[in-house]
């Protein structure tokens, strides 16, 4: 089962509410709304997050980490330093989903049990 623009919202909603709990970031009052859109990334805006759909072809589980991404950089803006790794790493903890980076992003998503959920390949590499 795919998951819905609803159970994506509802992920982003669920990741703005933890992050408030252990941020004090001003920008944590309201969560924006999620959009799928063609594009090849997703954007975090003051008002709507992007998830690209080639993200959602993947597994669930990959796109409840990018839609916990761009909710992350909603509180932190652009960047992927340390500060934002962290917050992403609690974030994602939330939903049991553990990465081991390549970089920037996730070549493997594990879960709590240490399962892999998700592992990057050369056939699911985005357009």
């Amino acid at each position: 089962m795919s998951l819905t623009i609803v159970d994506l919202q509802a992920c982003a909603d669920a990741t703005a509410e933890y992050l408030r709990k252990i941020t004090t970031h001003p920008k944590a009052v309201r969560v924006p709304s999620v959009r799928i859109t063609t594009a090849c990334r997703g954007f975090a805006r003051s008002t709507y997050l992007t998830i690209p759909s080639w993200a959602l072809a993947r597994t669930e589980d990959y796109a409840i980490y990018y839609v916990v991404h761009e909710v992350t950089h909603y509180f932190t803006g652009p960047g992927h330093g340390l500060a934002f790794k962290h917050l992403e790493q609690n974030a994602l903890a939330q939903w049991d989903l553990f990465p081991v980076y390549s970089r920037v992003y996730p070549r493997t998503l594990k879960n709590g049990a240490g399962d892999v959920v998700y592992h990057k390949t050369n056939e699911n590499i985005r357009p």
